[in-house]
C-alpha cells in the first residue's frame, strides 16, 4: 500500500488544419497538487527483484487556462480556472534491490519502473465548454527509495519518484492535417 503526495503539471495542445474550412487550434495547460492512494499485488524473487500490478487513485487542486480557436472567452474567465482532477491510474512495475544483504547499510534501497495506463477528470467551471473533461494517457513512472523492516512480514519505505504521461497524435489525409498531444509531469 502506498499514500503519496504528488505535483503535476499538464499540458494539452491540438491543431488541425482543414483543408476545406477554418483551421482549429486547442490548448489546455494545468498545475496542481494533491494525494493519492495505491494498492500493488505481486512476487518478490529471491529478495532481489519484485514484479507487481498496481491500482491508485487520487486527487490534485490546481488552476487550468484553457484556449480554443472555435470558443469565445475573455482571457480573465479562462485563465486561472479552480481545477479539482481525480487521478486513475494501473499498470506493472518491478523493483530491483540491489544491495540484498541484510548486514548492508543499503539494504532494501530500491529502484523501480513502473508503466501503464492514467485517466484524468478535470472538474471545473469551463472544462465541459472546452471539451476538456479527461483525458487518457500511458504513462512511465521511475521511483528509488529504502524500506524500514519493522517485521518479518512488514517494511516501512519513503521514496522519490517522477513520471511522465504523454500521448500524441499525426494524422494527415487530403482533407486534413490533425495533430495533438497531451503530456503531464509529475513529481512524487
Amino acid at each position: 500500500l502506498g499514500v503519496n503526495f504528488y505535483i503535476s503539471t499538464l499540458t494539452y495542445e491540438e491543431d488541425n488544419d482543414y483543408s476545406y474550412d477554418s483551421d482549429y487550434e486547442a490548448q489546455h495547460d494545468f498545475d496542481g497538487k494533491g494525494f493519492n492512494i495505491e494498492g500493488d499485488l505481486g512476487i518478490l524473487i529471491k529478495d532481489f527483484i519484485g514484479i507487481r500490478g498496481f491500482f491508485g487513485i487520487g486527487e490534485q487542486s490546481g488552476e487550468s487556462k484553457y484556449w480554443n480557436s472555435n470558443v469565445r472567452c475573455d482571457r480573465d474567465s479562462c485563465s486561472d480556472v479552480e481545477t479539482d482532477v481525480v487521478h486513475i491510474f494501473l499498470g506493472i512495475s518491478a523493483t530491483l534491490f540491489p544491495f540484498n544483504r541484510s548486514d548492508n547499510p543499503m539494504y532494501n534501497a530500491y529502484v523501480e519502473g513502473a508503466f501503464g495506463l492514467s485517466i484524468q477528470t478535470f472538474d471545473d467551471e469551463v472544462a465541459e465548454l472546452f471539451d476538456r473533461e479527461g483525458s487518457a494517457t500511458m504513462f512511465l513512472k521511475l521511483e528509488v527509495g529504502k524500506l524500514f523492516r519493522i517485521s518479518e512480514t512488514w517494511n516501512v519505505g519513503v521514496g522519490v519518484a517522477y513520471s511522465l504521461d504523454i500521448t500524441a497524435e499525426t494524422y494527415h489525409d487530403s482533407y486534413e492535417d490533425t495533430y495533438y498531444s497531451d503530456v503531464k509531469h509529475s513529481f512524487w
